[in-house]
């Protein structure tokens, strides 16, 4: 009964899996990433940028900003069309455009923006035909060739326009210069430049595939016939009925054809002269209509990707012929997303682009799919006990490339990596002999030849692969076997079967006697030994490596029966009590896994090394190891898999990102099959790879500029000489500037990042993580080259992107403005002098003329009045100039955006003045490992405040930077006794009580500390969405009500992502809203919660804009600053 319920189940799995199939890896570049809802066609420029036929026209994504081109009744110089059936460039780099509801074609020049239409015209004897168009195809030649949907081919002159149409005339008989159907689909051009057209259905009788000699224009069918005469009657009527209905062609690297068809794949062996259909389907034999096969194309392997219209990807091994498909599984995030392909694409990196009725692509990237995954949920498995494994597996041998023995609760499965599915289920007990092994659970195991040797918890045994006979290993002096030793060394057939064993509380080592089928006792331990399985190893001197528990590690020498033990506190010493693993290599080398690294062991000395700094990664658990047959070797860590190649002493190491969907490896022996592969365990299934195929890629990634704004103006980067001209001639307040750059990198396993400096201001390298948008602020005037380089996910550097710029010496800095002054300040003293002489002159003339006084006096007051009202207006533009030149001042004071992103990368600074000058004002030093910065709101706004702000400035420079006091509680302190001497105030009743409140940080970075002391103005940290306040003690800087008490040290330990944010009250007291009323400081805490999730630049324009809404019409109340920085 067990036997047949054995076989049942085996029979039911191979019937489920009839159609193996295969869960890549895909990165789905979505709709709202690429700005569109469904793409149709698409191909990359030399600059990698991806265009696209979509629902919106033409669309050119760079991978971070999407344009569009789409149908305007209004322009001429559009599309004709938003419904496109196809694009195509041609060997100039120009777009050729073609419409699902439009007759016509156009031409396209993106460099000039230039579209050109060539529409049918009856009157015209050599027009485009009234059909719609497939596809072009440019030959090898330079030949372009239209192929339609009832309209044939036609031969096009792309500068003329002229066509040479080659229509089917079906009334006629066919001639020899017509094509078999005015319906074509299927292209390919041989190297003797013949092509051969595929047709899809129409009006002749057969419409089977043709070739075409261009030179001779001559038309002539595919010899199929001879393909198949060896072929079954009922196979061959099937191939013949599926070739009248062609979408594609291929020939692979053998010279053998690939047709697909509306009704599937077919192959044609062109050595042999045989053709089949090729599917996965199960009794295709039977079935007329297979899948719906379209593009053909071929991955880094050789296999062949055929797309279907709503059954996935088909993947072919042209050798075998064997069908794997790929489809959607809506358990799998990383699955294709939909079964409905539309097009596969290669890019010049390799990547596979899978378009799908979904409106998004799915990527294949090939250095992510070189690992393959096998989950142990899909073997079937059992725990033979659960409460003590975490997977249910026992052991595993790698037996060759087909093969994986795993055994469990009930015996052995055998998993064949390759089909990726069980191809055996069976227990020995089962066997003949194996009656005492009913309901035990199969341990160690391990192949000697043919025979494979295991224990079990009821018995010892073997038993040949060939006859299934089950022969008990008795125990003659020895007590039964618990454990294997050797199980992975089959090539070492002197030490075949040998056991731990345990006698009276002590561990025994047993050999398998062959002769008498029995466990002889080899040596018996003396001491409280607890001898192990999880990894023993035969020597170059013929010693032993065995586990002594997880804490260490034996060097047993079986001539002399005599042992080392090594650990931390053992005779022989070793320091890492937390052993996981141990690996031999083939030079004898021995390295000794724990959960703190790896290290490298010499057991002829006892010394040993912790090789984690050598190989550049942390301290953490290393798990597996193993060297490929280049001597390369490969150490699984927790997560990671490590790459160490030890001839050129180079690790490379390999994360998650890559592909590695282990969830967490485990303790175990790596693994080679007889072809190289490696196989590692994990906590979620096996991993594996070919360490032949894996390579890192070594191109350099390319970066291009995409935009540039200086101020609110765009410049034209396709004409790079304006552009340059204009970036090297700015003036002194064009120094706001804004640069955005893509690279030729669309799909990769991890986000390429940015990093840039500005020569002339500061030479060193600002790591801008992923923004590829690049702001310059407050720039002072000089000659500046910016750099941009970015880094890929194998962290490979780009070429440095340079632009220089120049930003000119304002007007007030230049000789000619002091002598234009020096000369305006005489004029005025002539002016005065000539003023006053005047006057004195009027008032002779008075006295002389005292009979004409009351009649001129009336005269010379107008006249005087109008005079002081022109000296009035003069001295008021004298007034705004100088609050102007004032403003510049207090701008010059202020620190610059450049060098506050150096100290602190992530943050923003929202400044917005009342007035021309400003009473609020935030400043900025870095010494050290102290970052400092502060908000500080001065008494008043304007003029009065913007002195203020000049004091404080000034103050904080004097305490930090020449006293060298970075404690911001002692600076307050002396920050205040400096401003009370500098006003001289006394505290007398009716003197000025000037001041500022001020909220001060101290950012301790190496510690990840921060130290803060306010004074009336608190500090804010967002941590995970809560909100921390570090209170200011309520008294000003300056003299106010009351003593002056020391101000307060606070001090908090930061994490990473913590934001904090520092304002002065201009911002919680402005009046707005609907009702008028004050924003208040309670919404401008949730403000800040709400924002915290969100990007440093985007929680800038946020917070300006709640200002501005709320502000409305309502006058800006007090000036306002808020600044944020993300740790």
């Amino acid at each position: 009964m067990k036997r047949l319920l054995l076989v049942f189940s085996f029979m039911l799995h191979l019937v489920v899996n009839a159609q193996h199939l295969w869960q890549p890896v895909f990165h789905e570049l979505g709709k709202e990433q690429i700005g569109v809802q469904n793409t149709y066609n698409q191909f990359w420029d030399d600059k990698g940028r991806l265009w696209m036929a979509c629902d919106k026209g033409i669309a050119c994504f760079n991978g971070y900003q999407t344009h569009t081109w789409s149908h305007d009744d209004k322009d001429a110089n559009s599309i004709l069309s938003n419904t496109i059936q196809t694009i195509y460039v041609d060997k100039k780099g120009e777009m050729w455009i073609a419409y699902l509801d439009t007759l016509g074609i156009t031409r396209f020049n993106p460099e000039k923006n230039e579209f050109k239409h060539f529409l049918p015209d009856s009157s015209k004897k050599n027009s485009l035909p009234y059909a719609l168009v497939v596809t072009f195809k440019e030959d090898s030649k330079g030949r372009f060739w239209i192929l339609t949907w009832d309209g044939g081919l036609v031969k096009f002159n792309t500068q003329t326009g002229h066509c040479t149409n080659y229509i089917r005339k079906y009334d006629q008989p066919h001639d020899g210069h017509q094509p078999f159907s005015n319906r074509i689909k299927g292209f390919w051009e041989l190297e003797d430049g013949t092509f051969l057209l595929g047709y899809f259905g129409g009006g002749a009788p057969s419409n089977i595939p043709s070739y075409f000699n261009p030179d001779t224009e001559e038309f002539y069918p595919f010899p199929l016939e001879d393909y198949l005469k060896e072929t079954d009657p009922g196979e061959a009527h099937f191939i013949r009925s599926a070739s009248n209905i062609i979408n594609s062609f291929y020939m692979d690297k053998k010279g053998n054809w690939w047709w697909s068809s509306y009704s599937g794949l077919i192959y044609l062996d062109n050595e042999k002269k045989t053709a089949e259909r090729v599917s996965g389907i199960s009794g295709k034999e039977t079935i007329l209509n297979l899948e719906n096969a379209r593009g053909i194309i071929e991955d880094e392997f050789g296999n062949l990707w055929v797309a279907t219209s709503n059954t996935g990807i088909m993947v072919v091994n042209p050798e075998t012929k064997l069908v794997k498909y790929i489809r959607h599984n809506p358990r799998i995030a990383t699955s294709l997303n939909d079964n409905r392909i539309r097009t596969l694409k290669k890019d010049s990196k390799g990547n596979i682009w899978v378009s799908t009725g979904h409106g998004s692509f799915n990527i294949y990237i090939p250095i992510i799919n070189q690992f393959r995954f096998y989950p142990w949920e899909e073997m079937g498995l059992e725990y033979s006990n659960r409460s003590a494994q975490i997977i249910p597996v026992n052991m595993m041998v790698v037996k060759n490339s087909r093969e994986i023995y795993l055994s469990h609760n009930y015996g052995f499965v055998v998993y064949d990596p390759e089909l990726e599915n069980v191809s055996l289920r069976f227990s020995p007990f089962d066997f003949p002999g194996g009656n005492r092994m009913d309901n035990s659970k199969v341990g160690d195991f391990a192949f000697r030849n043919d025979t494979v040797y295991f224990t079990t918890s009821a018995m010892n045994g073997y038993f040949t692969e060939k006859d299934k006979r089950v022969i008990e290993v008795r125990e003659k002096n020895a007590r039964r076997g618990y454990f294997l030793f050797f199980r992975h060394n089959p090539e070492k057939p002197d030490h075949q079967y040998h056991c731990i064993s345990y006698h009276t509380g002590k561990s025994l080592i047993a050999v398998f006697n062959p002769k008498n089928n029995t466990l002889d006792t080899f040596h018996i331990f003396k001491d409280s030994i607890s001898l192990q399985n999880q990894y023993s190893y035969v020597l170059n001197d013929k010693q032993w490596l065995l586990p002594c528990g997880p804490t260490a590690f034996m060097i047993f020498d079986p001539a002399s029966k005599e042992s080392k033990i090594y650990g931390p506190k053992q005779k022989y010493h070793f320091p890492d009590s937390t052993i996981t693993m141990a690996y031999r290599d083939e030079a004898d080398n021995i390295w000794i896994l724990t959960e703190n690294g790896i290290y490298s062991f010499d057991h002829k000395t006892g010394k040993s090394e912790l090789l984690n700094e050598k190989f550049g990664i942390e301290n953490g658990p290393a798990n597996a190891m193993i060297r490929d047959r280049s001597g390369i070797y490969w150490i699984a860590l927790k997560e990671e898999l490590l790459r160490w190649d030890r001839k050129n002493d180079k690790s490379y190491l390999i994360k998650k990102d890559w592909g590695i969907r282990v969830g967490q490896f485990l303790p175990s022996i790596a693994q080679m099959d007889e072809k190289g592969r490696i196989y590692i365990a994990s906590l979620s299934g096996i991993l594996s790879f070919d360490p032949k195929s894996f390579n890192i890629p070594d191109e350099k990634p390319r970066l291009f500029l995409s935009g540039i704004s200086v101020g609110s103006d765009t410049l034209n980067i396709e004409d790079s000489l304006h552009y340059v001209q204009q970036l090297s001639d700015l003036k002194w307040n064009q120094n706001n500037l804004e640069f955005d750059f893509y690279t030729d990198i669309l799909a990769s396993p991890r986000a390429l990042t940015f990093s840039y400096r500005v020569v002339g201001l500061d030479s060193s390298w600002i790591n801008h993580q992923l923004s590829n948008h690049i702001r310059l602020n407050n720039i002072p005037h000089g000659n500046y080259v910016l750099e941009v380089k970015t880094t890929n996910a194998y962290d490979i550097e780009s070429e440095i992107l340079q632009i220089p710029f120049t930003i000119q010496r304002p007007f007030w800095l230049a000789w000619w403005f002091y002598v234009l002054v020096v000369a305006f300040a005489a004029v005025l003293v002539w002016i005065y002098i000539k003023y006053r002489e005047r006057i004195h002159l009027e008032r002779q003339l008075i006295l002389e003329k005292k009979v004409e006084e009351r009649t001129a006096e009336v005269v010379e007051k107008a006249k005087e009045i109008s005079l002081q009202k022109d000296i009035i207006e003069i001295k008021n533009k004298e007034l705004t100039d100088s609050i102007h030149y004032a403003q510049r001042i207090q701008q010059s004071i202020l620190p610059s955006d450049v060098m506050m992103k150096k100290s602190l990368p992530e943050h923003f600074v929202f400044f917005k003045p009342k007035d021309i000058v400003s009473g609020d004002f935030y400043w900025h030093a870095h010494h050290n490992n102290s970052i400092l910065w502060s908000v500080v709101d001065c008494t008043g706004h304007g003029v009065p405040g913007g002195f203020m702000s000049m004091l404080g400035a000034g103050l904080l420079n004097q305490i930090v930077n020449e006293e060298k006091e970075f404690q911001p509680d002692q600076i307050l302190n002396q920050l205040r006794h400096r401003v009370i001497i500098a006003l001289r105030q006394t505290g007398k009743e009716g003197e000025n009580r000037d001041g500022m409140d001020i909220s001060f940080c101290r950012l301790l970075h190496n510690e990840m500390k921060l130290q803060f002391a306010g004074a009336n103005n608190s500090v804010f940290i967002v941590r995970n969405g809560q909100i921390l306040e570090l209170k200011a003690d309520k008294q000003p800087i300056g003299i106010h009500i009351g003593d002056d008490k020391p101000f307060t040290l606070h001090e908090i330990q930061l994490e990473k992502g913590d934001i904090i944010y520092q304002s002065s009250d201009g911002y919680s007291d402005q009046f707005g809203g609907e009702k008028g009323k004050k924003f208040k400081s309670s919404n401008f805490e949730k403000l800040l919660c709400a924002i915290s999730t969100e990007s440093i630049q985007k929680q800038m324009t946020i917070i300006s804009e709640t200002f501005n809404t709320w502000k409305g019409e309502f006058e800006q109340l007090d000036d306002v600053c808020v600044i944020g920085v993300k740790i």
